[in-house]
């Protein structure tokens, strides 16, 4: 039996059915005070699932999710039963696949399909743009509209809907000195960071925050960059300002045909959800930032450094290399890159370089 076709006739939505009843009561209450309440159709509502994959497991990623999917709830007033459901795979992965209707997710994740989803999620020393010029591209540039039609080739619609904030820096239990020192080692990374790495000839893997301690004082990692700031001492060395100095931005993304099937008013929830959910999130980055500084004040570990002028240099060399090829991939790229590039000549700085390094 199809997965969502037992969710439909199991307890789940019995449940859904018994939500029912409640808004109807809710409707009842709401006309005595005046007040409006959501519509109710006199129908069991229909399970929505909205994927977070395991690997952005962080707790602030995962209260957004959950917050996002109340939301969600109102937004679509009793027809739908959102829950969170996390996923082994990608989020367009799973919305592609039928095992869920959206995700909260890193574009970066779905360069299997294309390479220049990594381009949405975060951008590398050497970009040029800061975390609010890069959402400013996406917002006020043409870069929202080109990620719409390089999601719709693949059969999503998605917008912004989550920020991890700046990076808290590349912790390793040892000393980098140069990029000689990154050859060979074992780095956690996401993104076109990754891509940066690899180019300076590291072993790039995944891994969520939480296993990053134990993996490198493990030394099954040498170094990593967390999604976000973490509370714990991950590693001896935190070096400034990580490889991706902006951080990384999330997207809310709903498989197309859902998304068709949507009312007006409900796809204006939808991106209202999405809006606000960024909005919280620079708060609660900031907050965890601001508490993972206090922490290490008086802990010995780690001990926090910049990275050396000519390691600096080699990264955002490596940064601009790796965007620059992705403008070589198919017209689509080449456009995002292009968009991009007049974007950054236009308005950005890069505030996060020391006055000495070059940009690329």
């Amino acid at each position: 039996m199809d997965r969502r076709e037992f969710l439909k006739s199991s307890s789940v939505a019995a449940t859904a059915a018994t939500g029912v009843v409640g808004t109807t009561a809710a409707a009842s209450a709401a006309a005595s005070t005046g007040t409006s309440a959501p519509a109710v159709t006199g129908r069991a509502a229909e399970p929505f699932i909205l994927a977070l994959p395991q690997s952005l497991g962080h707790i602030e990623v995962m209260t957004a999710a959950h917050r996002m999917a109340s939301r969600l709830q109102t937004v679509f007033a009793g027809t739908r039963s959102v829950t969170v459901e996390t996923t082994v795979e990608s989020g367009l992965e799973a919305v592609l696949t039928a095992r869920a209707d959206a995700y909260l997710g890193l574009e970066s994740q779905h360069t299997r399909y294309h390479p220049a989803f990594a381009l949405v999620s975060s951008l590398p020393l050497g970009s040029g743009l800061d975390a609010m010029m890069h959402q400013a591209w996406l917002t006020q540039g043409d870069g929202r509209d080109l990620w719409q039609a390089l999601a719709m080739e693949h059969g999503a619609v998605g917008f912004p809907a989550f920020h991890t904030g700046p990076s808290a820096g590349l912790y390793a239990d040892q000393l980098l000195g140069d990029a000689d020192d990154l050859r060979g080692k074992r780095i956690a990374a996401r993104g076109l960071s990754a891509d940066v790495l690899k180019r300076l000839g590291a072993d790039v893997v995944t891994s969520a925050d939480h296993e990053l301690k134990g993996a490198i004082s493990a030394a099954r990692l040498d170094a990593a960059e967390p999604l976000m700031a973490p509370t714990a001492a991950v590693a001896h060395w935190a070096f400034a300002p990580g490889l991706t100095p902006a951080g990384h931005l999330l997207s809310l993304g709903l498989r197309h045909s859902t998304w068709e099937r949507l009312s007006p008013s409900e796809r204006v929830g939808v991106e209202g959800v999405a809006a606000e959910t960024v909005l919280h999130s620079y708060g609660a980055a900031q907050l965890l930032a601001a508490t993972a500084r206090r922490i290490d004040a008086w802990r010995r570990w780690p001990v926090s450094t910049t990275f050396s002028t000519a390691l600096l240099r080699d990264l955002a060399d490596a940064g601009a290399a790796s965007i620059a090829d992705l403008a070589g991939t198919d017209v689509t790229a080449r456009h995002l890159v292009a968009s991009l590039d007049a974007f950054r000549r236009g308005i950005a700085t890069d505030s996060w370089l020391s006055p000495n390094a070059p940009v690329a």
